[in-house]
């Protein structure tokens, strides 16, 4: 069986693989050496996070669409809450944040009988999305306080290295 997410065809980016490559190392090195002390996660901080959470789109692994978190935050948020607040403190990033769907996709003007036509999508799990969302904003304003360095850490800073991250 042909692996679905190894680019085949001559068109291939490799500067947008050497950049990812960059990132994904460049949150490695960051990660490893991080001796940054987060304070505990407020309720409103995760109650801001969670609406600014993508409506409409499709539901994680475990059937969980955005909607949900929106519709019963009142009821999750001291739940998530207290689950951030013990990764911050412990540094351990649960599997199941590091997982996702990997969906194939129609590249753009290409014969969908073959597949190397493909490229993959990943829906990682709505918690993770929430808890980027949550985590981002002080991450950046922490390691990047001028304004010229947060494009690097704008999106999916969490996702990329939980995922590029198997030792946890």
């Amino acid at each position: 069986m042909e692996d679905l997410f190894v680019p085949k065809d001559n068109n291939y980016d490799n500067s947008f693989l050497e950049l990812s490559t960059v990132r994904t190392n460049a949150i490695d090195l960051i990660y490893d050496n991080m001796n940054i002390d987060l304070e505990p996660l407020s309720e409103t901080e995760i109650i801001e996070a969670i609406g600014k959470l993508n409506t409409g789109k499709a539901t994680d692994e475990f059937g969980i669409p955005a909607e949900h978190l929106k519709t019963a935050r009142s009821i999750l948020l001291p739940i998530f809450t207290s689950i951030f607040n013990q990764i911050i403190a412990t540094k351990q990033i649960p599997l199941f944040f590091k997982t996702g769907i990997t969906n194939p996709v129609l590249k753009k003007l290409k014969d969908p009988t073959l597949v190397e036509s493909y490229r993959g999508i990943t829906v990682t799990s709505t918690s993770t999305k929430l808890f980027e969302y949550v985590l981002l904003p002080r991450l950046t304003k922490k390691l990047y306080p001028s304004r010229h360095a947060i494009w690097f850490y704008r999106r999916s800073l969490y996702a990329n290295s939980c995922l590029s991250r198997n030792r946890m």
